[in-house]
């Protein structure tokens, strides 16, 4: 089994109006999903972590923020599984590989577990997360 840690450096943003940017719909999903998505103003910031110490500005911010990433593999067996494991997302997020939807967690700081064979390709593919920690209103 070949394991990639995704741990390190990823583009980090505010999204000040998610409406907006989940009905800028490219190909499968927003665009801040997309692997063309124009990340050059987007800050870089050390995962795991957590947004609040990222900048003073959001140390009481809730709201919804995207995480994104490149990451290589080298290989890929043909019928092999593949999953991506977080450790934890607080509190909401939906995961994007390669642009397409591959799953949802809701659950704070529960673990969880996404299986991305279908999406998953040979050489570079591109990880997005949308993340809010937006309070339910009931």
């Amino acid at each position: 089994m070949t394991t990639v840690d995704l741990n390190g450096l990823w583009d980090f943003v505010i999204d000040l109006d998610p409406k907006y940017h989940n009905n800028l719909v490219h190909h499968n999903g927003p665009c801040y999903a997309q692997p063309d998505a124009d990340r050059r103003n987007w800050d870089q910031v050390t995962v795991p972590g957590v947004w609040n110490s990222y900048a003073e500005r959001l140390d009481i911010y809730e709201g919804v923020c995207w995480l994104a990433r490149e990451f290589v593999v080298a290989h890929l067996p043909k019928n092999a599984g593949a999953f991506l494991r977080f450790g934890g997302v607080n509190y909401k997020c939906r995961v994007f590989l390669n642009g397409t939807l591959v799953g949802e967690h809701e659950g704070g700081y529960t673990e969880f577990h996404l299986d991305v064979a279908a999406v998953l390709k040979e050489g570079k593919n591109h990880l997005a997360v949308e993340v809010d920690n937006r309070a339910a209103i009931t």
